[in-house]
């Protein structure tokens, strides 16, 4: 569940502390995701695509002892090169002082 209701396009999406999202549909062009929770891709083909993640949680794409074997696209489409999200610039996984990045 995304709080309700699913992300439309533009829209910029938190996933707050102590909640886990189950991606098993690719997204809209979001514009922008923060992660303080944790967003785990099902196994299937699936695209995230986004301006930028800011990633204060977990995002996880499959573990050590179970491999992602699909497709797992991740879109960083924001055009605005002058846009500075957290003095980190744009189109990025800015990846902050808690957060993980697990892909497998």
């Amino acid at each position: 569940t995304w709080g309700g209701q699913k992300p439309k396009e533009g829209d910029i999406v938190t996933i707050p502390k102590g909640k886990h999202i189950f991606l098993d549909e690719s997204t809209p062009n979001l514009g922008g995701l923060r992660i303080d929770g944790i967003l785990e891709f099902q196994e299937k083909d699936l695209n995230l695509n986004t301006k930028w993640i800011a990633l204060h949680g977990t995002l996880k794409i499959g573990s050590e002892d179970r491999k992602f074997s699909n497709k797992a696209i991740i879109t960083l489409n924001d055009t605005d090169t002058n846009a500075d999200i957290m003095n980190m610039g744009t189109r990025g996984i800015m990846v902050m002082d808690e957060g993980r990045l697990e892909l497998y």
